[in-house]
C-alpha cells in the first residue's frame, strides 16, 4: 500500500471512529464518567505508566546485549521514552520502533542486530499479551453467556498457541535459509542474511527469551491493571474478574490493531470489545479517552527528550 493510501485509510478509520461516537455515545454521560475520574487517581496512573516504560527498557537490554549491544539501562530507557512520544504522536507506533531502532543503531552500529532484538522483544510482547489473554478468554466464556463474543474467545488462545510455534518455526536456520533464496536482487538477500544470523542466535540464548517473555508479562499486567483502575474511575462497575478478563483480551486485540492500522482502529477494537462484554458504550469510550490521556502525559517527557536531542545536532 502507498504512503498516500495508508494515510487516507488511517483518516477514513478515524472518521469511522467519531462517526460511532456521533451515533452511539451520549456525550453528556461521557462528560460525567470522565469527570468522575479523581485527579490523585490519574496521577497514579501516569506514574504507573511511566513505570512500564521502565519494564520495557529492562525487557530490551538483555536482548540487546544478547547480540553484543552493550547499552546502560538509563539510556535504554530514554530512548524509550521518546520511541513512546513518536509512537503516540504518528497514526502507527511502528513508527516508535524504528525510532528505537534507529536510536541504538547509531550508538551500537549493527542495525541488523538491532533488527533482530526489536524482532525478538515484539514477539515475546505478542506471546505474553496472548497468553493473559487467553486465561482472560477462559474466564468469560465461563461467565458470560454473550454468542457474539464466542468465537473471538475461542480464538484467542489458538493465537497464543500460534505464536508460540510460528516463533519456534522463525529460529530455524533451514527455513531462514530458503526464505532468504526467495528474496529479489542480492543486496536484499545479504541485507536479510545478515539480519536472519543476529535474530536465529537466540536459538542459543533461551535464557534472554524466557526472561524477555517474564518481563514482558509482567508489563502486560501492569497495562491491564492500569486499565482497571481507570476503569473503576470513569464508572465501570463490571465484576472484577469479567473487567479483568475483557481488559486482558482488549489489550491483546489492541496490540494487534496498532501493529495493523495504528490507535484508531485500536481504539475501535476497545471500544468494541468491551460493549461486547456488555459494558455501557459510554463508559467504554470514557475509558478509552482517559486511558489516551495517560498515555500521553506519561510519554510527554519523550518529547522533550527529543527536542533536546535535536537541539544538540543543530548545535553540532
Amino acid at each position: 500500500m502507498s504512503r498516500r493510501n495508508r494515510w487516507f485509510l488511517h483518516f477514513a478509520i478515524l472518521a469511522l471512529l467519531l462517526l460511532a461516537a456521533w451515533m452511539f455515545v451520549d456525550f453528556a454521560a461521557l462528560g460525567t464518567a470522565l469527570r468522575r475520574a479523581p485527579l490523585p487517581t490519574v496521577a497514579v496512573l501516569v506514574v504507573a505508566y511511566c513505570l512500564d516504560r521502565l519494564a520495557m527498557a529492562l525487557k530490551w537490554q538483555p536482548l540487546l546485549r544478547a547480540v553484543g549491544i552493550h547499552i546502560p539501562l538509563r539510556e535504554v530507557v530514554l530512548i524509550y521514552f521518546e520511541a513512546s512520544f513518536v509512537g503516540r504522536a504518528l497514526p502507527t507506533a511502528l513508527g516508535g520502533d524504528a525510532l528505537r531502532i534507529y536510536r541504538v543503531s547509531k550508538i551500537s552500529g549493527q542495525t541488523a542486530a538491532v533488527v533482530s532484538a526489536a524482532a525478538v522483544e515484539k514477539i515475546a510482547g505478542i506471546i505474553a499479551a496472548a497468553l493473559i489473554a487467553s486465561f482472560g478468554a477462559i474466564w468469560l466464556a465461563r461467565d458470560l453467556a454473550e454468542a457474539e463474543l464466542h468465537p473471538l474467545l475461542i480464538a484467542v488462545p489458538g493465537c497464543a498457541a500460534l505464536t508460540v510455534v510460528l516463533f519456534g518455526v522463525s529460529l530455524s536456520t533451514k527455513i531462514g535459509a530458503t526464505l532468504v533464496g526467495w528474496l529479489p536482487g542480492a543486496a536484499v538477500r545479504r541485507a536479510a542474511t545478515k539480519f536472519l544470523e543476529a535474530y536465529q542466535a537466540y536459538r542459543k540464548k533461551r535464557g534472554v527469551i524466557v526472561s524477555g517473555i517474564v518481563y514482558s508479562l509482567l508489563e502486560q499486567a501492569l497495562q491491564v491493571a492500569i486499565l482497571f483502575f481507570a476503569a473503576r474511575a470513569v464508572g465501570i462497575t463490571a465484576p472484577t474478574g469479567v473487567l479483568v478478563a475483557v481488559l486482558a483480551v482488549s489489550e491483546f486485540l489492541r496490540k494487534i490493531a496498532i501493529v495493523l492500522e495504528g490507535w484508531g482502529l485500536a481504539t475501535i477494537v476497545t471500544v468494541g470489545v468491551l460493549a461486547l462484554a456488555g459494558i455501557d458504550e459510554n463508559e467504554a469510550f470514557a475509558l478509552a479517552i482517559l486511558a489516551t490521556l495517560i498515555a500521553w502525559l506519561a510519554v510527554l517527557p519523550g518529547g522533550l527528550l527529543l527536542l533536546r536531542a535535536r537541539r544538540s545536532e543543530n548545535e553540532d
